[in-house]
């Protein structure tokens, strides 16, 4: 499954605690983390389509990094759920697919 986390959750989990369990999905063999340092040479299609156009780089990487989940807090993004056949889901939403996944392992 491959993921991209929009910075707002990388944040979140660095100053708080809400979102410790964070760790353990990385860590897992289920998941496959997109970044954008990994995708930046890659990026062949460019997208424009949130209403919030600083948003459109997350897009750019799920998009070239064919990832199946964006993991946002952005309201703006979770409003554009499915995009091109990409989940964009929050924290907690992303949570439980990890969980159904580990799961059915």
């Amino acid at each position: 499954m491959k993921i991209v986390f929009d910075t707002n959750i990388w944040i979140s989990f660095l100053i708080g605690k809400v979102l410790s369990s964070l760790k353990d999905h990385i860590s897992s063999s289920v998941i496959e983390l997109l970044t954008s340092g990994e995708q930046i040479a890659e990026i062949i299609e460019q997208v424009d389509d949130c209403t919030d156009q600083k948003d459109n780089f997350i897009l750019d990487i799920a998009v070239n990094g064919k990832a199946e989940y964006v993991v946002t807090g952005d309201r703006d993004l979770i409003r554009m759920n499915p995009f091109r056949k990409i989940r964009i889901v929050s924290c907690k939403e992303f949570e439980q697919v990890v969980t159904k996944a580990k799961d059915s392992i």
